[in-house]
């Protein structure tokens, strides 16, 4: 099976190429960074570098290559299609210009129903990725006081309703008062931004996954980028919603976390918090 990643930045893509070699599929990657294409090069049949504006060329390459399936793994920063210097080709210009709007979902929607119309399945990350999905429980020897997990259950409320809008994933909150909120900067900026509000720190952070998520893309991610951010900045709970959340290095971010007695854990909503 002829496998295409459309690799972003983190670790996922690094993780999918593992998993889908192990598998058997032939493997090749659509990347936009150099250091991207640095850790994939080893691990994959081919590495194919193109700016992320060239939607054409790279659907032109699917077809020529006879890619069967493709998967999105990792960060891509969606604020890159504001820069002025950016220079689209003429299928991305009429893909931006059909579109209702730039959420996030709106946009992935789009390109998916491009591949597909090749005859191409995008694949759920969720499948590829199963081994990352982290299941309910405290990960740490640091465990929520009342009032932190007074904090987790009005967060998770929160995250949802912002996810549900395709605003962001990640709410922090302190003593149950919303801090910052994810939009377009993404997860780790809006831990930084909370630490300059609140400097002695103590903060609590909830990612969430969307309600009714395509697993196709865009499946929570966290990882020690993440963690480093949220010590750095003071934070004292992250939570995450288990078995729907990607955890990259889970052993390291546990041992690095206990280091500076940070909670980390993964929380299923109790029944008052799914109804709000």
């Amino acid at each position: 099976m002829k496998v295409m990643i459309i690799a972003g930045r983190d670790k996922l893509p690094v993780e999918a190429a593992k998993s889908l070699k192990k598998a058997g599929h032939e493997v090749h990657s659509i990347v936009f960074e150099d250091e991207v294409a640095g850790n994939l090069s080893p691990l994959v049949d081919q590495v194919h570098r193109y700016r992320f504006s060239l939607v054409g060329a790279q659907l032109n390459l699917l077809k020529k290559l006879e890619i069967e399936k493709l998967l999105f793994a990792g960060k891509f920063d969606k604020i890159v299609l504001d820069r002025k210097q950016l220079k689209f080709d003429m299928k991305a210009l009429l893909m931006l210009a059909k579109l209702k709007d730039r959420r996030d979902d709106t946009m992935m929607l789009a390109i998916v129903a491009e591949v597909e119309k090749l005859g191409i399945e995008v694949i759920s990350q969720a499948d590829v990725l199963q081994d990352l999905l982290v299941s309910e429980g405290i990960y740490t020897k640091a465990k929520p006081t009342a009032a932190q997990m007074e904090d987790v259950r009005f967060g998770y409320r929160m995250a949802k309703g912002i996810a549900g809008l395709d605003i962001g994933q990640t709410v922090i909150i302190n003593k149950k008062n919303v801090v910052a909120v994810e939009a377009i900067e993404g997860t780790d900026k809006a831990i930084i931004r909370a630490g300059e509000l609140l400097p002695k720190g103590g903060f609590t952070v909830v990612k969430v996954e969307k309600p009714k998520q395509d697993k196709r893309f865009d499946i929570p991610v966290i990882g020690m980028t993440t963690l480093r951010n949220m010590v750095a900045a003071k934070g004292a709970v992250i939570a995450f919603e288990a078995d729907k959340t990607f955890i990259i290095d889970k052993e390291e971010c546990v041992a690095y976390l206990n280091q500076h007695n940070v909670v980390f854990m993964g929380y299923l909503p109790e029944i008052e918090d799914k109804e709000g």
